[in-house]
């Protein structure tokens, strides 16, 4: 791998399946040292399986819930069951109950649900909150909902030049969805159009986010 240490890395975003082991095969590959596995909120006894499974490839593992809310009683039902996990992340919500629900109780907020207007929400808050970019996300958008994607792209940006706390991801399901470190980078400065390639987005941004856990 080209350009990148591989001291510290994340990719902060795979999803618990049957074939994890050769996700977290490919990971290590990479040079990737931390690994965010999302389950179900059902799924919390695998959780320990599945960490030494990744402890063998050299990952430390966090453990994820992303959260689909359709209204805040939900969102409080669910997030008190989801404490029992590492991370907590807002996969998919409606802008309404974004704005009247308390963010601080959670980690990440998927960009792809984010909007601006929660900007000033966001940044006045005396916690650490991320946004989440997911690669995977991304193309099955670009490839099902391509209208879709300059409105995404120019959501990120605002939130990137705002200074908010953005982490990237791979999302993967399976191996194929894996990406390393160096492509990672470049290829989201490239969707920003940004000359810049910073690796914080993969390192020191959920290093932070992480600190009390790691």
């Amino acid at each position: 791998m080209r350009g990148i240490k591989t001291s510290n890395l994340f990719d902060l975003h795979v999803i618990y399946n049957p074939d994890i082991e050769r996700v977290f095969k490919k990971l290590s590959f990479f040079g990737f040292r931390y690994v965010g596995v999302s389950f179900d909120l059902s799924e919390k006894k695998k959780v320990s399986e599945v960490r030494k499974i990744a402890e063998g490839y050299g990952l430390e593992m966090i453990s994820r819930v992303d959260l689909a809310l359709k209204n805040v009683q939900q969102y409080s039902r669910l997030v008190l069951k989801a404490r029992k996990f590492d991370l907590i992340c807002i996969e998919q919500a409606p802008l309404q109950i974004l704005k009247r629900v308390n963010l601080r109780k959670v980690s990440l907020l998927s960009i792809y649900t984010a909007s601006p207007i929660l900007m000033r929400k966001i940044t006045s808050m005396k916690t650490d909150l991320a946004v989440e970019f997911s690669f995977a996300k991304f193309f099955r958008i670009l490839k099902e909902r391509r209208k879709e994607i300059g409105r995404i792209i120019r959501n990120i940006a605002l939130f990137d030049s705002a200074n908010v706390p953005m982490v990237v991801s791979s999302g993967a399901r399976s191996e194929l969805e894996v990406i390393s470190p160096t492509q990672m980078i470049y290829s989201f400065s490239a969707i920003l159009h940004k000359k810049e390639v910073n690796k914080k987005y993969i390192s020191t941004i959920p290093m932070v986010l992480m600190r009390e856990t790691l």
